[in-house]
């Protein structure tokens, strides 16, 4: 079963594998924004399930290792809201990935 915790898990240790340097490297970005990133896959599991929270995380690890840089959170919710989408799933009014 994914849950953001593990998602979490997954991305970090994937970022803590490029080796950019300072001053802003994928590590330091992922830090920076780990609790809007654990809210963004919270909402898409309670929305989309398991596998949406699966491809949201995949997609998060594809375009870090792509640009050698974590996606900012905007691109990560609108990545989310394309997933559920896909599924017909219609975001409440009040959603973290309405942001």
């Amino acid at each position: 079963m994914a849950s953001p915790t593990y998602a979490l898990h997954r991305i970090r240790r994937n970022v803590s594998q490029k080796t950019s340097p300072p001053p802003n490297p994928p590590t330091k970005q992922f830090d920076e924004h780990r609790e809007v990133y654990r809210a963004i896959l919270e909402e898409t599991r309670v929305l989309g399930g398991d596998l949406a929270i699966d491809d949201l995380t995949d997609w998060i690890i594809a375009r870090t290792i792509e640009t050698d840089t974590v996606p900012d959170p905007a691109a990560v919710r609108e990545h989310a809201r394309q997933i559920c989408a896909d599924q017909d799933v219609v975001l409440p009014a009040d959603s973290p990935l309405r942001d």
